[in-house]
């Protein structure tokens, strides 16, 4: 066979295997070639904003973009394109579409205007629902951010783009009182509005909130009891943190009542609270005693929330006694889950405590734990040579 024949066989060849390539079909080239081409096929852009280290976009490679249902209508009705934001045109990308969380998915019309904006992992069923919203005038973003600035007072209108502001990362608040200022208090006991309420309610001092936690027997039989207190302690977590940053004593105290009151727990979230208040206003004095307070009375059993009052105390406090009790939080800790972020607050409070051997054995532990994370692995190594030039020189 001639030599350019074969290779004109080849190149077929390789045209119909990458046609028959399972899964969404990813251009190269540009981001103004993908404008343009946007323009010439009257379509919208699909961008997958990732980055290398992404798990969960990682995650979307392997399960969702390869769905033949998912792959058949991102093909027909998009120009699909992928960009690292950390690499080529991808800073500048992130920069203009404030790209700060990934996976990002942008849909964006050939002006380059984004029309409707999902955050985070997607299965093929969630990617595919987005898909045809973005597709959709009458719901995607850009379409609902219009007609609420032109005023619509259509609950479904207010609803929709509340929740997609949320889903976006932009403050979503203003909008979510204005839906929830269309529906009676019998409205809120639809199993719709339960779902508004978990997603968009942040107000403590709210009719919705106040709603929520005046029947949480009522919803906990419905929607479980877990499901409910978890909504509670989130919206009271919220309300001190802002508390705090405003230093503002009456809606601290507001936080506390609500927590008494709305949960049956012995007042052990009203007790996470002082911490929470006082972390807030970097008041580590404060936050050592509610600490202390705390973690004394009550059984705590999450390695995440013990680990972190250790790591804060050992960066923040002075106080030779509250190491030592921080020092039996983060043993709990590890002891809960060997970890780098267990194993490493452990070793630093053994280092304070001068207990030198301890802690090098600890810290290289951490190390071992810090895998392939480079900020993890260099703070395990600072540590390290920490704990030997102090124990050397003495």
């Amino acid at each position: 066979m001639h030599m350019r024949t074969l290779m004109l066989f080849c190149m077929l060849g390789a045209a119909a295997a990458a046609a028959q390539q399972p899964g969404i079909r990813f251009r190269t080239g540009t981001w103004q070639e993908a404008l343009n081409a946007a323009r010439a096929e009257r379509k919208l852009i699909f961008v997958d904003a990732y980055t290398e280290w992404c798990g969960p976009c990682k995650a979307m490679v392997r399960n969702t973009f390869p769905n033949p249902q998912v792959a058949e209508y991102f093909n027909a009705h998009f120009i699909n394109l992928q960009l690292d934001m950390e690499k080529g045109e991808g800073p500048a990308f992130a920069a203009r579409y404030q790209v700060t969380a990934y996976p990002t998915l942008l849909f964006i019309n050939y002006r380059g205007d984004v029309v409707h904006q999902a955050l985070g992992y997607r299965d093929p069923a969630g990617l595919a629902n987005e898909g045809r919203i973005a597709n959709d005038p009458a719901r995607n973003a850009e379409t609902l951010a219009l007609m609420v600035a032109e005023g619509s007072k259509e609950p479904e209108v207010l609803l929709r783009h509340a929740l997609n502001l949320r889903q976006q990362g932009k403050p979503f608040q203003e909008a979510a009182a204005a839906y929830f200022s269309t529906q009676t208090e019998k409205d809120l006991a639809s199993p719709a509005n339960w779902e508004a309420i978990r997603l968009l309610c942040t107000d403590a001092e709210s009719r919705e909130f106040a709603w929520l936690t005046a029947r949480r027997s009522k919803l906990a039989k419905a929607y479980g009891q877990q499901a409910v207190e978890d909504k509670i302690r989130e919206v009271l977590r919220a309300h001190t943190i802002r508390a705090g940053l405003t230093r503002s004593q009456t809606q601290y105290e507001t936080a506390l009542r609500l927590a008494q009151a709305g949960l049956d727990d012995g007042g052990q979230f009203a007790a996470r609270l002082r911490m929470t208040y006082a972390e807030a206003q970097a008041d580590w004095g404060a936050y050592g005693a509610a600490a202390s307070a705390y973690f004394g009375r009550y059984t705590v059993t999450d390695p995440k929330e013990l680990s972190r009052a250790a790591s804060l105390a050992a960066a923040h406090i002075q106080d030779p006694a509250l190491h030592r009790q921080a020092l039996g939080w983060a043993r709990q800790s590890a002891a809960l889950d060997m970890a780098f972020y267990t194993q490493e607050p452990y070793a630093r409070l053994l280092y304070l405590l001068e207990e030198y051997p301890e802690a090098l054995k600890a810290a290289y532990v951490a190390r071992n734990l810090a895998g392939n994370d480079a900020a993890a692995q260099e703070t395990a190594d600072r540590l390290i040579r920490d704990i030997r030039a102090t124990s050397a020189g003495r």
